[in-house]
């Protein structure tokens, strides 16, 4: 009788415990999977206009993205001209929520000098290494209001752009 008792006590305490830690973990992991695999493959585009003193540029981004490969190319409308850098990366690893880039090339138009970054001198650094071959890039891939949209942030760039397929 002792044993049977025992085992009934052992029983009613252990199972509840882990079926608690089952749902945590369920729970867990219904948290983190959205992210990964349908926002790793695909293409998005945003476009937007920023007022900075003097100039209203209108910027139009497109990104196409998947396991291996970033590219990310800016098109600027300023004052009737048109200036366009075009970003390649490898995705060096990922994770759900993000992972590193590693920059291959940046290809720029070279008919002007026009440089958004012109005024500051830290967003100058920041853009000269994030466009220097060889660069190691961190990003995040945060949630949108929009399933199907997606919003990266790029540390070194401190920049944050949310585009939709």
């Amino acid at each position: 009788m002792p044993r049977i008792r025992a085992l009934k006590a052992f029983l009613y305490v252990t199972i509840p415990w882990l079926m608690l830690g089952g749902l945590a973990c369920i729970c867990a992991a219904l948290l983190y999977s959205p992210l990964a695999a349908r926002k790793y493959n695909g293409e998005y585009q945003t476009f937007f206009k920023q007022s900075w003193p003097n100039v209203e540029p209108v910027t139009e981004e497109f990104l196409t993205l998947n396991q291996q490969m970033f590219t990310l190319t800016e098109i600027h409308q300023v004052d009737g001209t048109t200036h366009y850098e075009t970003f390649y990366a490898d995705i060096l690893n990922s994770h759900p929520l993000g992972g590193q880039l590693q920059v291959k090339n940046v290809l720029t138009d070279q008919r002007s000098q026009w440089s958004p970054y012109k005024e500051n001198a830290e967003l100058i650094a920041r853009y000269q290494y994030a466009t220097q071959p060889g660069a190691v890039l961190n990003f995040q891939v945060l949630s949108a209001s929009n399933d199907e949209a997606l919003c990266l942030y790029i540390y070194e760039l401190s920049r944050l752009r949310c585009m939709n397929p």
